[in-house]
């Protein structure tokens, strides 16, 4: 086969995905499932990103920890707590860390949580 073009580089750091891709046009035609697969992680990422959130205000209020607490034992700023709380945030790891210290509890047991809802509303990690 002829050689269309330059090599293509795709790459997400949705969370919990860092994904990188890189082939030729050659490949985009007789492949076409690499685009299905990145946006079926892109897709997962984002429900991810929602369970994790929907986790956190879960223990938030189960524990009846206010945002001002989370604020000062995690050192965050408001403006973040308020995007886990709508759902809007894509933190990194270091800011899961901070936010399970403002829970008073480990990032193991917030992200384990995040799992089961993921799974629970339907979601793969596969």
């Amino acid at each position: 086969m002829t050689r269309l073009g330059n090599p293509i580089q795709i790459t997400t750091t949705d969370y919990p995905f860092t994904t990188a891709f890189s082939f030729s046009d050659e490949h985009l035609l007789l492949r076409p499932f690499y685009f299905l697969t990145l946006m079926t992680l892109q897709i997962a990422a984002m429900e991810f990103n929602q369970a994790f959130c929907k986790a956190f205000k879960q223990i938030k209020s189960e524990k009846g920890v206010s945002n001002a607490s989370v604020i000062t034992k995690s050192n965050l700023s408001e403006h973040l707590i308020n995007e886990v709380e709508n759902e809007t945030a894509d933190p990194p790891l270091t800011t899961i860390k901070e936010l399970a210290q403002g829970l008073d509890i480990s990032a193991y047991e917030l992200m384990s949580l995040a799992e089961k809802i993921f799974m629970e509303n339907g979601g793969s990690l596969r």
